[in-house]
């Protein structure tokens, strides 16, 4: 028995479109679960903010994780990732993901081992939990050269190993079996609410009451769904209102191309200032407009 989940990053956004990641639909769709990019070394994630708050929103399990590099110290960057969900750290235990920083020569394998371990206890004293290990089973087997018996195995493993039946057991044999599985990075973008085609998808392996006994909260502790959808129950609408079918940018001018200066949220009913370019832009604010239409797509409705 296993859980289906999904995990992403800005990447699954397209910036030169008004709307993001509609996570009603991912939950629609089956992801009970999410694992979120929160950084890239120490550079924060710029829809991470977005994704949080909206997959938590709609009842999806939440986690955070980093993709820190081992050519810059392993405790700074932890502290770095921690820093930024602090307050709200979510329901899964917050991941490392150690894999090939690009454009850097690999590190000796026993030189890897000591940065992550590094890394793993300094985020783990900072959570108070312990963090889950990500990679694959090449840098598993080939560069850190895990065995039985590591000190890493105390750690969950969430294993990217995509086209078999199961991760490779080589790759799993030190932590005794898989607890996540990232088994493909071609799911159903489209049909998951993403603006990317591709999708990482991935697994938990057990129920959902496993999953929820794993992270340790129970059924009433999950986040709350927003049942928002369509309709709008407010009767008394100004006759200047526009109801958003999508959380969109907010924007400097009436064009793709100009400065993002805000953001307004799915569902939400904004008065209009005026309309520019045959309905296509509105105006809602000083400096502020928000898409109507582009390449024939309404991503708002006239009330």
């Amino acid at each position: 028995m296993t859980v289906l989940g999904i995990d992403i990053s800005a990447w699954q956004d397209i910036n030169s479109t008004p709307q993001k990641i509609n996570w009603k639909q991912a939950k629609e769709k089956g992801a009970k679960f999410s694992f979120i990019r929160t950084a890239y070394i120490y550079g924060k994630d710029e829809d991470f903010d977005y994704n949080w708050q909206e997959s938590k929103k709609n009842g999806i399990l939440r986690g955070a994780y980093h993709f820190p590099s081992y050519m810059l110290p392993a405790e700074e960057q932890a502290e770095f990732f921690w820093s930024i969900i602090e307050n709200d750290p979510g329901e899964i235990q917050p991941v490392a993901d150690i894999e090939y920083v690009p454009r850097t020569n690999y590190p000796q394998g026993i030189n890897w081992m000591i940065w992550t371990e590094k890394y793993m206890k300094r985020l783990e004293s900072l959570c108070g939990r312990k963090p889950i290990f990500y990679s694959g089973p090449d840098i598993i087997i080939n560069y850190l050269n895990i065995q039985e018996g590591s000190w890493i195995a105390e750690y969950p493993l969430w294993i990217a190993n995509y086209g078999v039946n199961q991760p490779m057991a080589k790759a799993v044999r030190p932590w005794g079996d898989w607890t996540f599985w990232q088994y493909s990075s071609t799911g159903d973008g489209i049909g998951f609410g993403m603006e990317s085609k591709g999708l990482d998808m991935d697994l938990f392996n057990g129920s959902y009451d496993e999953l929820l006994k794993f992270i340790n909260i129970s059924n009433n502790n999950i986040p709350d769904e927003n049942t928002n959808n369509d309709s709008n129950e407010e009767t008394n609408i100004p006759s200047k209102s526009i109801y958003l079918k999508y959380t969109m940018n907010v924007r400097s001018k009436p064009s793709i191309n100009s400065p993002i200066v805000g953001r307004k949220e799915f569902g939400e009913k904004i008065d209009i200032e005026d309309l520019e370019g045959n309905d296509s832009w509105i105006k809602i604010g000083e400096n502020e407009y928000i898409c109507a239409k582009l390449n024939g797509t309404k991503f708002i409705e006239f009330k």
